[in-house]
């Protein structure tokens, strides 16, 4: 020991912990080889060292130097020690295991392996806790062959690590060793999701596949793990042929169908893939077995037929095709196989199979179809078939021969303006054509015209494509192009490849390559502007610019395009313009830096090396070196860098560490040596010696210089001579040098000179290791283990011997030496030893010998060693030993854990139980532990059943049942074990309780079940329970019916056997509870309720259903069954009436439900309330009738049962009320008030009917019709159930004031003639009819009025008058027949011609007219004698009918001509003079417009002399007569009144030749032959219309009015106010105020009383007052006149009010109104009218003001007022037109 070691230890005695002495101790001793003090030093301070880590780590070394000491046991006991600090540290723990396995120790080894396992389970370390118990069970199944433990071990470790894919792997090998294959393909399952290779995934799933097919016959789950395989490894050809034939083997075993066809289809996919992947001659063979399982495969059929004609095989194809079509005739090939296939068969000669092909493609147009089937139809005699395949055919030509065609209709279409189709045209022509230039100039010409620019640039594109086009056209077009799709198409991209194509033809166009320039930078598009920039550069020749361009480039390329290659470039181009530019330089030695550019950077920086100095240079040198190492890889430049940064810096001592590690990568040894030769002369002496070591490794490991390797560690001894480390490695060279002659000659002269046996022993030992592992002499060794033997028993020895005698065959030694060893040990070695001397028996077939030693030395010592049990269980079948091997079986399945390894096991023994030995028990203890390792497997629960039953073992037999019915899948064969298991245990053990719970579960679905429990519940008494199963079938069911049937099953039970009624009752609620419709069961339900008696539960019951419902229909329907069992079984009135209450409440309108309670209530009691159900009924009623049944039966209610009558007609009142809106309630009332009256006797109730239809009339003043209405109904009752005529009589003359309907005047009229009150019923008519606001009331009252003046009073003259009135109201041919019947009664035949000549004038008949002319003339010839005017009629009849015998004769007989008349002088007579007739008008017109006002006599007096002064005397105008008949003139004119009429011979004489009535003949007097009788004023009547217009155009005024006074003196009457029915408010009848002595004659012309309406005057009356009283009875005599004049409109306040109501009615019926002050028609109102005038919003007086306004503004158009509706609509003639002023 030197004095540093010496030191080093002192001061470790004086501070264990100085590591600093700590650490050079422990060299020195490594360096001298000392491992013992190395390992005392190494376990003192680990023992006092606090950090876990390093104290485990010393003990670990410690241990490896004892170890190779050779003292294991101390080895052991660090690396335990080592452990215990560091529970972590892996490399103890592998070298503690190690150390166990290497003596064979397995036990402590288990014992280490499982500790281990704890602390890795605890720590929550799965990886390490998996590798673990791996070894645990590598352990358990190599080394003491238990397979089953190994097994669980496997199963932990793969649990904890699911990826530790060897632990599944042992697993699934002791499977499938031991038997169980189903067992072993759960593993592989687990392994191949554990398995991280795709290569070893694909093999287990192949492997698996054929598991599952051959071992477990399951062909399903071999295709899914192939298919899984092939999703892995699609490319794997072995993987696509399995899969395809276990998918075709399953189609097989399924037959036909969908299924199969799948499978068949997949099968042939997987057929392609891998003819695609296999040579021809296999492909061929592939694709055809595709087209076998799939005859219509597309791919298969196409990939043959590619194959057939490249391999010249087109012999396969037809077969293909005709499967192909057999199965996919609509395919999308089908089309093309078929023209092959018929191709193939005329090839072939069969023109019929070829014509099936064929024709099917001609039907669709098919022009190669066509082309083939032409000959084949000529030549077969079809012509018109063979033609229309050519027509087909040549549909199909190319289209090269349309160019021509096409051109020419261009041109046409062109020609004829249709440009959409030319266009159209023109771009098929060019896309056959496109070099077609005129028609690509149309084109585009046609696109700009139409603005068409996107169309248009794609034309221009094409074009500037196409060949031959001059080069200026193309620029022109591409400019173009570019310009429309940056200005007009906003597509940059579009102009940009313009611009470049523009540019490539024309790379000097300035303007294209600015623009696109600007166009690129602006869109960003720093590619193609960097292109755009770098063409540009290759025309500047200016340095400056193209230096400048050349920058901006690299600022392009670096910051925009991040492309430093680019940059890269432009910097070159750049220093290559500008060598000497330093910046450049650097820059671009930086970019190359950063684009790791390193030799081409390295140029650049050997430039700035050269240029630096100072510490800049050494970093770049630095830099220089390790760039040179580092990036480039270039070791002998950067040695090189390394020794010029030496040279620079001699004491770098990284440039120094550089060149050795690059000698160290480099392998230039030779050089490394150098320099550690270098670094030892540098480094101080204490080092030297690490760094010999290092040169000794070096020459020896790097050169292979043993020698030079020994010199050096000879150096280093001489160093350090006590280093054992230097010793050892010295052995080591001479070791490898092969020098073991020398060595073992020094090991065997110091073992001759050893005396001790021990020490000699070791000696040999080391001199057999080294013969045997060195020098492999093995005998030479086994020569020295035998002088190691001599010293006694050796362990190693008789290892080493034992081996050698193995080699060598030597069985005997081998047994004596396997005995002598185990001998020496002990534990599981010693046992397998005897083992293997017992396997070493069996093979040298000694089969006794060894069994004997596996019984006496293995099994003795150890009766659960499994391996043993195997062998023994083998050797005992081969000696034909069942007993033997049935015990060995027993052994093994006691020992065994893993339910898959005792499988086999029980299995076997099972069938020598049963076999063999035909033992039953033991039998059965076999089957039960095969049952345990497999519970779902029924093959050995059926063999058990059967031995069970044989022994009559019941309750294992019973149990064995069970089982067996839990995995049986059959439905049926599980319910008959079931059922027989529980015969069994009811019948055989009693237990009634077991069979009863085997048999209820079974219930729900097997009848056979259900019957045998009823039978077991029958037997004992069991209905409770069996009611309670039948509830719990009924609760768990799902099935509304099921549960219903259970809920009854279980009622009838509790009701039969079980005598509960009570729950019956509940049962039945439940069944009933799932279906409210069912009638039954709720019937079910009241019965058990009334046996029971259980009247509260049932209330219940209802009161739960009536929750449970939704809907009031059901809610009702439940109250009323309640209500109705509650009244007839239950005997409780008021409990029904209650719930009969509820339901009204729910359903007001229930007539037979609200009957029901209107007769319960009564019997309850209660029958006021009834009120509140029949005010819900009022309150719920959609309609008037239900409310009024409602207030009807309250009504009755309260007068029968209540006996309150005044109350009961609160509600009649109601009723009443409701019958005005809706009357047919009317007769409903009625009835239910004659039913009281009937009931309690009299009419009191009648009585006040009457009187509430009289309060309710009286209070509808607001709805007139309405209070007509209930007075009709008053009266109807007074007069026919009150017999109150009088009554009735005055209530209807009340309601026809309030509405004069039809309804109450025939009433009205009824009762008038039942009462003969015609006077009155007369007088009350002119009264309606005076008060009438409409026309068609107005002639509805007229009509009447006139029937009962013509046929009960018989009043003909005034009935005359009454339908003359009511022919100027409406259009009636009734009341013209009737006027004519009353004036013929009557012989008033002046005023019957007026009466035929208007009805002649209206009809439309020719029939008619004829007729009412023929009476005319019979007339005048009969009744007036008048030849003249009966010539004149009689003519007009031929003129109708020239034929007519009748008149012709009445001509002859009044001796006139018979001239037939022609149609034109039917007209008019005035007509014959019409100019002159036209003069007197204007006359009448000026005199009337010249008319002052009334009041101005002066003027008026003035105005009548002019008018005297020039108009002739009427007395001029007129042929001589008869003063009576002058007389009768103007009494026809002239109204009454105190006023003078003027004289006949003071009338102009203009005005009597107006009177005059000119004739037929113009030149023949109307009195020429006698003179005329008094009725010649009648010729009045047939002034010609136009006169009448001209002379009565004014309205009149009444002279019966009172005279207003004004200062004048002058009297005139007040203003009138004309009704539409021709009668004037405020006037007197028209004979009143005439002289007593002119009635007799103004009689005769009674009948123009009313069309003629009074004269303002009666006396002294001048002709201006006439003419505006005639012009309205010109107006009245014609009203529909064009050439009318206006009469001026007159209005006073009480017109106002009348017009007023007027509109407001007329409004509401949607009719036109009628201005009672002018007789003009309003036609603007309407029903909104009406509302507008109720609330205020238009006001009537406002309407008539505007109206006044705008006449006297002259701003009214006719049309504004007028509105022309149809006669139909009403009769009143609307005012005449405005004359033009």
């Amino acid at each position: 020991m030197d004095a540093t070691a010496e030191e080093l230890i002192a001061r470790l005695r004086r501070d264990p912990d100085d590591f600093e002495a700590f650490r050079p101790l422990g060299e020195h001793y490594g360096r001298l080889g000392d491992h013992a003090s190395l390992a005392n030093l190494l376990e003192g301070w680990a023992k006092r060292n606090a950090d876990a880590a390093r104290a485990a780590r010393a003990f670990h070394e410690a241990a490896l130097l004892v170890m190779e000491l050779g003292d294991l046991p101390r080895a052991e006991s660090l690396l335990v020690q080592a452990l215990q600090r560091d529970p972590a540290f892996e490399d103890a723990d592998a070298q503690l295991a190690a150390l166990f396995e290497h003596r064979g120790d397995t036990t402590a080894l288990l014992q280490h392996l499982t500790h281990r396992a704890a602390h890795f389970a605890s720590a929550g370390d799965g990886v390490r806790l998996a590798a673990v118990e791996e070894r645990i069970g590598q352990t358990y199944q190599h080394r003491l062959g238990r397979p089953d433990r190994a097994l669980a071990h496997y199963r932990k470790a793969f649990e904890a690590d699911p990826t530790l894919v060897p632990a599944i792997y042992a697993a699934r090998e002791i499977y499938r060793a031991a038997g169980n294959p189903k067992a072993a393909a759960t593993l592989f399952e687990l392994e191949v999701k554990a398995e991280p290779t795709r290569e070893r995934r694909v093999a287990l799933l192949r492997e698996l596949g054929h598991l599952r097919a051959s071992e477990l016959a399951d062909l399903p789950g071999a295709i899914d793990a192939l298919s899984r395989a092939e999703n892995e490894a699609p490319e794997d050809l072995a993987v696509l042929h399995e899969l395809a034939s276990f998918l075709l083997e399953r189609a097989g075993q399924r037959g036909d169908g969908p299924a199969a066809a799948q499978e068949r289809a997949k099968a042939a996919d997987l057929f392609v893939r891998l003819a695609r992947a296999v040579p021809p001659d296999h492909a061929i063979a592939y694709a055809q077995s595709a087209l076998d399982a799939a005859p219509a495969h597309e791919d298969a059929l196409t990939l043959l037929e590619g194959l057939a004609v490249e391999h010249a095989r087109e012999d396969l194809l037809p077969i293909r095709w005709v499967g192909y079509l057999q199965w996919s005739p609509h395919g999308p090939l089908a089309d093309a196989r078929r023209r092959s296939l018929g191709r193939a068969y005329v090839d072939a000669g069969q023109l019929d199979d070829a014509l099936v092909c064929f024709e099917p493609l001609l039907a669709h147009g098919d022009a190669e179809a066509a082309e083939a089937l032409v000959p084949i139809y000529r030549e077969r005699g079809r012509d018109a078939d063979a033609s229309r395949a050519l027509a087909i055919a040549i549909a199909g030509l190319p289209p090269e021969s349309r160019g021509p065609r096409l051109r020419e209709l261009v041109e046409t279409l062109r020609a004829t303006g249709e440009h959409d189709q030319a266009l159209e045209r023109a771009k098929e022509l060019l896309a056959l054509e496109p070099t077609d230039v005129q028609t690509l100039e149309y084109v585009e010409d046609e696109l700009r015209r139409r603005e068409d620019r996107l169309e248009l640039r794609d034309l221009l594109l094409v074009a500037t494509r196409l060949p031959g086009a001059p080069v200026e056209l193309k620029k022109r077009r591409l400019r173009e192009v570019a310009e429309l799709d940056e200005e007009h198409l906003a597509d940059a991209e579009g102009a940009i490849e313009a611009y470049g194509a523009l540019l490539a033809l024309d790379p000097a166009d300035r303007d294209a390559r600015s623009k696109l320039g600007s166009l690129l930078e602006r869109l960003g598009r720093w590619d193609a502007l960097v292109a755009h920039l770098e063409q540009e550069s290759l025309g500047l020749v200016d340095p400056d610019a193209k230096a400048a361009l050349l920058f901006r480039l690299a600022i392009l390329h670096r910051d925009r395009r991040d492309d430093p290659v680019s940059a890269r470039m432009a910097l070159r181009n750049l220093r290559q313009l500008r060598p000497d530019d330093g910046e450049a330089r650097d820059a671009l030695c930086e970019l190359l830096f950063d684009m790791e550019s390193w030799n081409e950077a390295l140029p650049l920086l050997e430039e700035r090396i050269e240029v630096a100095s100072g510490d800049e240079r050494l970093a770049l040198l630095e830099r220089l070196g390790a760039i040179q190492e580092e990036r480039i890889g270039d070791d002998d430049a950067a040695f090189a860098a390394s020794a010029r940064l030496l040279d620079e810096e001699p004491t770098r001592l990284s440039a120094l560490d550089r060149m050795e590690r690059i000698d160290l990568r480099t392998g230039n040894a030779a050089r490394l040596l150098e320099t550690l030769a270098y670094r030892v002369e540098v480094v101080a002496p204490d080092e030297r010696a690490a760094i010999l070591v290092r040169v000794a490794q070096l020459a020896d490991r790097e050169l292979g210089d043993l020698d030079r390797a020994a010199d050096a560690l000879q150096q280093a001894l001489d160093l350090e001579p006590a280093s054992a480390a230097v010793l050892d490695a010295l052995c080591d060279v001479y070791d490898r040098g092969g020098r073991y002659k020398d060595l073992v000659v020094l090991l065997r002269e110091r073992a001759r000179l050893e005396e001790n046996g021990t020490a000699r022993a070791e000696l040999y030992r080391r001199i057999a290791r080294i013969l045997g592992e060195r020098v492999g002499n093995l005998d030479a060794a086994a020569e020295a283990w035998e002088k190691v033997l001599e010293s006694g028993d050796d362990e190693e020895a008789l290892r080493a011997l034992l081996a050698r005698a193995e080699e060598n065959g030597q069985n005997d030694a081998r047994l004596d030496l396997a005995r002598r060893l185990a001998a020496k040990v002990d534990g599981e070695e010693r046992l397998e030893l005897h083992l293997q001397r017992a396997r070493w028996l069996e093979a040298d077939e000694r089969l006794d010998d060894a069994v004997a030693v596996l019984r006496q030395d293995v099994l003795a010592e150890a009766p659960q060693h499994l391996p043993a049990l195997f062998d023994l269980a083998r050797w005992e079948e081969k000696r034909r030993d069942d007993a033997g091997l049935a015990d060995a079986l027993e052994r093994q399945l006691v020992l065994l854990e893993d339910e898959g390894l005792r499988l086999p096991v029980a299995v076997r023994l099972a069938d020598l139980y049963e076999g063999p030995l035909a033992d039953d028990a033991r039998a059965i203890d076999a089957l039960h532990a095969w049952i345990d390792c497999d519970l779902m497997d029924a093959a050995p629960r059926e063999r058990l059943v059967a031995r069970l039953e044989a022994n009559q073992r019941w309750p294992e037999l019973v149990d064995a049942l069970d089982g067996l019915a839990g995995v049986e899948v059959d439905e049926e064969a599980q319910g008959a074990l079931v059922r027989r298991a529980a015969e069994l245990a009811a019948s055989q053990l009693g237990d009634v309780d077991g069979a009863w719970e085997r048999l209820a579960p079974r219930v729900v679905d097997d009848s056979e079940a259900e019957r045998q429990i009823r039978a077991l519940a029958d037997t004992h008494g069991r209905h409770e329970a069996l009611a309670e199963l039948f509830i719990r079938l009924a609760q768990t069911a799902s099935a509304p019916a099921t549960q219903r049937s259970r809920w009854l099953d279980a009622a009838r039970v509790l009701e039969g056997p079980g005598g509960d009624v009570g729950k019956a009752l509940e049962a039945v609620l439940r069944a009933y509870a799932l279906d409210l419709a069912d009638e039954a069961l709720l019937g079910e339900v009241d019965r058990l309720a009334a046996a029971s008696g259980n009247w509260a539960r049932l209330a219940q019951v209802y009161d739960t259903l009536l929750r449970s419902v939704e809907t009031p229909r059901a809610k009702k329907k439940l109250l009323v069954r309640h209500a109705r069992l509650l009244d007839s079984v239950g005997d409780d009135a008021s409990g029904a009436l209650d719930r009969a209450l509820r339901a009204c409440a729910l359903d007001a309108e229930d007539e037979a439900l609200l009957g029901y309670v209107e007769d319960l209530a009564p019997r309850a009691g209660r029958a006021e309330e009834l009120l509140v159900v029949y005010d819900r009924r009022r309150s719920a009623a959609k309609t008037d009738e239900a409310r009024a049944d409602a207030l009807l039966r309250a009504a009755h209610l309260c007068d029968v049962d209540l006996r309150d009558r005044d109350r009961a007609f609160g509600y009649v009142a109601q009723a009443v009320a409701l019958s005005v809106r809706t009357p047919s309630i009317g007769p409903s009332v009625e009835r239910a008030v004659s039913e009281l009256d009937d009931l309690a006797g009299g009419r009191d109730a009648r009585e006040r009917l009457v009187a509430v239809y009289r309060r309710l009339a009286d209070d509808a003043e607001h709805d007139p019709r309405a209070a007509a209405a209930l007075f009709l109904r008053a009266a109807r009752l007074l007069e026919e159930a009150l017999g109150a005529p009088e009554e009735a009589f005055a209530c209807l003359d009340r309601a026809s004031q309030d509405a004069p309907i039809p309804e109450v005047l025939d009433a009205l009229e009824g009762v008038a003639s039942r009462l003969r009150r015609f006077d009155a019923l007369d007088a009350r008519l002119a009264s309606l009819v005076a008060d009438a606001l409409d026309s068609q009331t107005a002639a509805d009252l007229l009509r009447r009025r006139g029937r009962v003046l013509e046929e009960r009073l018989h009043r003909l003259d005034e009935a005359a008058e009454v339908y003359r009135q009511l022919l100027t109201v409406a259009r009636d041919e009734d009341a013209a027949d009737r006027l004519l019947s009353c004036l013929r009664k009557a012989r008033r035949h002046q005023d019957l011609l007026v009466a035929l000549d208007q009805e002649a004038s209206r009809t439309r008949s020719s029939e008619r007219r004829l007729e009412l002319l023929r009476e005319i003339a019979t007339v005048w010839e009969k009744q007036l004698a008048n030849k003249w005017e009966a010539q004149d009629a009689w003519k007009k009849v031929l003129a109708i009918a020239p034929d007519d015998p009748v008149a012709t004769e009445a001509i002859h007989r009044l001796g006139v001509s018979t001239r037939r008349l022609h149609p034109d002088d039917l007209a008019p007579s005035a007509e014959t003079d019409l100019g002159e007739l036209e003069d007197v008008v204007e006359d009448v017109e000026s005199v009337v417009d010249d008319v002052a006002p009334v009041g101005d006599p002066a003027t008026v007096q003035a105005s009548v002399a002019q008018f005297e002064e020039d108009t002739p005397s009427l007395e001029d105008a007129l042929p001589p007569f008869e003063s009576e008949h002058l007389a009768e003139v103007p009494l026809a004119l002239a109204p009454p009144s105190t006023m003078q009429a003027p004289s006949l011979s003071d009338a102009p004489s203009d005005f009597a030749d107006l009177v005059h009535t000119a004739s037929d003949d113009d030149d023949e007097s109307l009195f020429a032959d006698e003179a005329p009788s008094s009725e010649h004023v009648a010729l009045f009547d047939d002034v010609s219309p136009s006169v009448d217009r001209a002379l009565f155009a004014a309205d009149a005024q009444d002279a019966a009015s009172k005279p207003a006074a004004h200062d004048s003196g002058v009297v005139t009457s007040p203003p009138v106010t004309r009704n539409p029915f021709g009668r004037r408010e405020g006037t007197a009848p028209l004979m009143e105020g005439f002289p007593d002595d002119i009635h007799t004659h103004v009689e005769a012309d009674a009948s123009l009383d009313d069309e003629f309406p009074p004269l303002p005057g009666a006396t002294g009356g001048t002709l201006d007052d006439a003419l505006p009283y005639a012009a309205t009875v010109a107006a009245t005599l014609d009203p529909m006149s064009e050439d009318d004049v206006e009469p001026v409109p007159v209005r006073d306040e009480g017109a106002r009010d009348a017009t007023r109501e007027g509109i407001r009615a007329a409004s509401l019926r949607e009719e036109p109104a009628v201005d009672l002050g002018t007789g003009e028609l309003l036609a603007f109102t309407d029903a909104s009218s009406a509302e507008l005038l109720d609330s205020g919003e238009l006001d009537a007086d406002e309407v008539l003001d505007d109206l006044d306004d705008l006449e006297d503004a002259d701003l009214l158009d006719d049309d504004d007022l007028v509105e022309e509706a149809p006669r139909a609509k009403t009769s009143l003639p609307p005012p005449p037109p405005r004359r033009n002023e």
